[in-house]
């Protein structure tokens, strides 16, 4: 529930084909979903993380080659 995008689309409000099926389509590459879990992931471990606690960068988990698709991938799904 961490992407707005797929929350708003299975949220049994909605009338989006999604919600009645309960999936989700996904038009991205392997890697970039890959990768936008493991933020996901990285989010939630990290959210409520205390001032004094350091926390890894993120940036540096990921390649250059892909970071614009990333990027707009991450703004489509309100991540």
């Amino acid at each position: 529930m961490g992407s707005g995008t797929l929350r708003n689309s299975l949220s049994a409000e909605s009338s989006f084909s999604e919600a009645l099926s309960n999936t989700c389509h996904i038009n991205e590459r392997a890697v970039i979903v890959e990768k936008l879990c493991e933020y996901l992931c990285y989010k939630s471990l990290y959210e409520g993380a205390k001032k004094n606690e350091e926390i890894p960068d993120f940036q540096e988990r990921v390649q250059p080659e892909i970071s614009l698709e990333l990027l707009v991938a991450a703004d489509y799904y309100d991540v």
